[in-house]
């Protein structure tokens, strides 16, 4: 982790949250660390301005960016702490945009594809045509942005990717039985929390509607169980869960500062 004061987006857990949300550690205005009143009273130059401070309400996520510096020429260190700033930005952004849509009509084809290419061209941000041409066939497994190897290391407003992903629960009640989740052959969806169980909370489209047993026609919220193990449920019961397929995370990656990557309204 680098410097909190590089990084004001992290909070004493480590974990990435706005400033303004109630897990965050800052607030409308520059972001800084708390500290007991009457010490360090100024802003800490190196911080960055809240994206809904009127100092950083109309910055992209790379213009927040070269405000890290003290103010010395930019070192190639410098230049690359911007990059991961911008990056960190921009998935704050994602996962904003990405909950916004829930619920809404899908869009673009309707594919899953279209979601996430959406709302990272609605950003300025880098989608899949940016890393490779992308075919539109069924054996293309997409690349989003930075791949990100480490499951310990995904966070909201990752893009994720499946391959013949599966997961299958099977209840200890004797009047339940196995049921599945498929996400495949090809599928993806966006990233939007990290739950205390293990589990994600994801945004999907071109997906089914469990309550309705169809193919969903909106932008969903749902959970996704994509390691293996156990889970108790509130009568007591318990839940074991299995994955199979393959599965890739990978970070949102902003443009270069003359391409703008736009905040959502």
């Amino acid at each position: 982790m680098g410097d909190p004061a590089t990084l004001p987006w992290i909070n004493g857990l480590g974990e990435l949250a706005h400033p303004d949300a109630p897990r965050g550690g800052g607030g409308p205005g520059a972001s800084r660390n708390p500290r007991p009143a009457g010490t360090d009273a100024g802003t800490n130059p190196r911080s960055i301005p809240s994206p809904d401070s009127s100092a950083g309400r109309h910055l992209t996520p790379i213009e927040l960016s070269d405000k890290v510096g003290d103010g010395d020429p930019k070192t190639p260190a410098d230049i690359e702490k911007e990059k991961q700033q911008a990056n960190l930005n921009l998935s704050i952004y994602v996962t904003q945009a990405s909950e916004e849509m829930v619920g809404r009509p899908s869009v673009g084809r309707k594919e899953c594809f279209d979601l996430l290419d959406t709302v990272l061209k609605n950003l300025g941000a880098k989608s899949a045509n940016d890393f490779e041409r992308v075919t539109g066939r069924r054996d293309q497994d997409y690349k989003w942005g930075d791949l990100e190897p480490d499951q310990d290391k995904i966070r909201p407003g990752d893009m994720i990717q499946f391959r013949n992903f599966k997961t299958t629960y099977t209840p200890d009640r004797s009047d339940r039985g196995p049921y599945e989740m498929i996400r495949g052959p090809q599928h993806s969806a966006i990233l939007i929390a990290k739950n205390a169980d293990g589990s994600l909370t994801i945004v999907e489209q071109h997906v089914m509607d469990r309550e309705e047993n169809r193919l969903s026609e909106v932008i969903k919220r749902n959970q996704l169980d994509y390691k293996a193990g156990q889970r108790k449920l509130a009568d007591g019961s318990s839940l074991k869960i299995e994955v199979s397929g393959t599965i890739w995370f990978y970070h949102p990656v902003a443009k270069p500062k003359e391409n703008k990557v736009k905040t959502p309204r």
